[in-house]
């Protein structure tokens, strides 16, 4: 293929690309989605047409495409956003010259906690407790914006968790259930408290040729981790997630005979970890 060819296929490509609705990021410039992605999760830079997840509209991942593969593009990104901060920085004295009495004592008051506002800062919130279990850091919020009101214990165990847990497994679930095959890694562990825990991380390509790792349950183990035991145990991540062992290519472990055992018992293809050897 020519030159010329090559640029013709890649502006053909280009067209069938669509603007990703309810972005305002300057960065969408250089990527568009297909029109036929439900989801409109998967973005394709129109400089190379590499496909970069950018699930719910986060242009982390995009960021990260052009500062490695396309520094020019990603230049004006960042003089894009200091030109926006500027007018922003400009606009806010010019509003706070021109407040109101009302409007001046509105923003001493604590958000509504049904406010765009707030919600935004607890979901934030929660990601934060579910990745970092940091728990203390209302002094920290309050630097942050003092009008924001940290919800109770119970409401992030009770609601916004959970809440978090069933997202995050729904997007899980959706990306592995047409994987054709995959391997697992697993490997018991225990907590600061000796309590015992069983991991398993799924890893598979999805239909880009992606290679895809998630874990998908860290379960509490209480029992004698005999082979009978952990065979039970894995059986049970597999049959939770809908994982038909037909499809599981390979499970790698560390060399104890507990789970050597169990892997014989279940008559899956085993690859020891290399970094037990």
């Amino acid at each position: 293929m020519t030159c010329r060819d090559e640029r013709k296929t890649m502006s053909d490509s280009s067209s069938d690309l669509v603007a990703k609705k309810g972005t305002t990021s300057y960065i969408w410039n250089f990527f568009g989605v297909k029109d036929n992605d439900k989801e409109k999760d998967k973005a394709v830079c129109k400089q190379c047409h590499k496909t970069v997840l950018a699930s719910g509209g986060n242009t982390s991942n995009l960021s990260s495409h052009l500062y490695y593969h396309h520094l020019k593009e990603y230049a004006s990104v960042v003089e894009a956003k200091n030109s926006k901060k500027k007018k922003e920085a400009s606009g806010s004295s010019k509003t706070k010259q021109e407040l109101t009495l009302p409007a001046a004592i509105e923003q001493t008051q604590p958000y509504p906690s049904g406010s765009k506002r707030a919600q935004e800062i607890t979901n934030a919130l929660s990601h934060f407790i579910a990745k970092e279990m940091m728990p203390g850091f209302k002094k920290l919020l309050s630097r942050l914006d003092e009008r924001y009101e940290v919800p109770s214990r119970k409401y992030f165990t009770k609601a916004a968790i959970p809440a978090l847990y069933a997202d995050t497994r729904g997007r899980i679930s959706e990306s592995i259930k047409n994987a054709e095959y995959f391997s697992i890694t697993t490997d018991m562990w225990s907590s600061n408290t000796m309590q015992p825990y069983l991991a398993v991380t799924i890893h598979f390509v999805n239909k880009e040729w992606e290679l895809q790792s998630h874990c998908l349950q860290t379960t509490f183990v209480p029992e004698n981790h005999t082979a009978d035991c952990l065979v039970m145990a894995l059986q049970g991540v597999l049959e939770s997630w809908g994982l038909p062992e037909n499809r599981l290519a390979c499970a790698t472990s560390d060399n104890g005979s507990n789970i050597v055992a169990a892997m014989r018992k279940l008559n899956w293809t085993w690859l020891p970890c290399f970094g037990h050897h």
